[in-house]
This record gives structure tokens, C-alpha cells and sequence, in this order.
């Protein structure tokens, strides 16, 4: 009986051991988004692929979350080149493990499999959700809504912005988002006399970089004879553990 309790004593202690040092090894990343900014501001014209200075992430049709989220793994690991940043994505595999019928932030594979990347990696309007939807307990990518405005009130502070803050549009100002861009640059200049001058973004999709917002505004109204809207977010960090 003694003997069996012991036992069953060795085998608490071990498993207590393990835990311990599995919880030990798991990782928190801290955003800094002067690192995402760069790596976006740098890389978005650059061409996708396995070859020299080639970007190794997966080209899509509709990019542009594919983007942002590459540049939010920069600033995670602190690196603005393709290369390094993609050999980072192991780091950023917590939500691999989570139900897929709940919003998912990851790279694996440059493939075209759905098990490839989550649907908050590769789509704006699923990374509009997973921002909203992950909360800081929650293991994963976390971020903090920060401003807003709509076409009646262009209410985007640029002294409140940062570079490697995220921009989600909504093109029609209708509640749906479309499209996902980052903040590259704040214009500090006092002789912008139109605020939204002073927001710099770059994006892909329509590859663009050091382009101001109100171009944005302007271009998309022209195409579509809508006003758009807009809502920023602020990535602060990722982390490996918890729910």
C-alpha cells in the first residue's frame, strides 16, 4: 500500500515537473510598430516567392490582410526582412490548436490548403472579427481599438496615431469591412493643413506605400462613388499561452 502511494506520488511530481517547465517555454512577443511600419513601407512592392530577396509568404489575389499580418510578425520579432520574419511564423502557431469554427491568427505553410493559415491571417474582415474577438486572457494575437470615424466626421486624430497601427476600411460605410492597410508614417509637418494628409499608409492589393489618407478616401470615391470609413487598431501583443 505504501508502496503504491509512492508511486502514485512520483507520478504527481512528475507531471507537475513537466507542466511547469512546458508553461516555462511558452513565449510573449511584444509589439513595437516602428519595426511593422518599416516592413511594410519597405516590402510592399517587393515580389513574392522562394528565390533571392524574394518575399517567401504566399501571394494571394486579395492580399492586403496577408500583408498587414506579416508586418504585425515583424514587429512581433523585431525584423523588417521577408526571410526572417517568415522563419519567425513557428512562434505564432497558438491559435493552430483552436476550434476552427472560432476567428484564427496564423501562417504554416505557403500553400492553398485551409489548414495553410487561419482565416484572420489571409482576410480582412476575419481579422476585423479575430481584433474583436480575442481578448487579452485569450492566447494569440491581441489588439486595442484606439479611433474611428465616418464620411460625415473625419474625427482620425494624426497626433493619436501611430506608425504600425492597423487601418480597416470600409469602403461603402455600410458596417462591413473590406480592406486592411497599416499606418506607415504620421506627417509632423504644421503646414498639412488637412489631417488625413498627414496619415501615411501602405498596403497591398493594389500595392501601394507613403500614400496619404485622404488619397485613399478620394481614389475609392472616384471608383466607387462612396465615402468610405475607417476604424484603427493597435496591435500590443502575442501570446503563446492561455485560453
Amino acid at each position: 500500500m505504501k508502496t503504491r502511494n509512492l508511486f502514485q506520488f512520483v507520478l504527481v511530481l512528475i507531471l507537475l515537473c513537466c507542466s511547469v517547465s512546458a508553461l516555462a517555454q511558452q513565449k510573449r512577443f511584444t509589439y513595437d510598430g516602428g519595426y511593422a511600419a518599416t516592413y511594410a513601407r519597405n516590402n510592399a512592392w517587393t515580389a513574392y516567392g522562394p528565390g533571392y530577396n524574394q518575399n517567401p509568404f504566399f501571394n494571394f489575389p486579395n492580399n492586403c490582410a496577408n500583408f498587414v499580418s506579416q508586418a504585425i510578425m515583424a514587429g512581433m520579432v523585431k525584423k523588417t526582412n521577408p526571410s526572417d520574419v517568415f522563419f519567425s511564423r513557428y512562434d505564432f502557431l497558438a491559435d493552430l490548436s483552436s476550434p476552427v469554427t472560432s476567428p484564427r491568427w496564423f501562417f504554416l505553410n505557403p500553400g492553398m490548403k485551409p489548414t495553410d493559415r487561419g482565416p484572420a491571417w489571409q482576410g480582412a474582415p476575419e481579422m476585423y472579427a479575430y481584433a474583436n474577438y480575442n481578448k487579452p486572457t485569450y492566447k494569440g494575437l491581441h489588439l486595442l481599438s484606439i479611433a474611428s470615424d465616418t464620411p460625415s466626421q473625419r474625427t482620425l486624430d494624426p497626433n493619436s496615431l501611430r506608425p504600425g497601427d492597423v487601418l480597416f476600411c470600409d469602403w461603402d460605410n455600410n458596417g462591413t469591412i473590406d480592406h486592411v492597410m497599416m499606418i506607415e508614417r504620421i506627417d509632423k509637418a504644421f503646414f498639412v493643413w488637412n489631417k488625413y494628409n498627414r496619415i501615411l499608409v501602405a498596403g497591398q492589393s493594389n500595392n501601394h506605400s507613403d500614400t496619404t489618407l485622404q488619397w485613399i478616401i478620394d481614389k475609392n470615391f472616384q471608383d466607387k462613388k462612396t465615402w468610405a470609413s475607417f476604424r484603427v487598431y493597435r496591435p500590443t501583443d502575442y501570446n503563446q499561452a492561455g485560453r
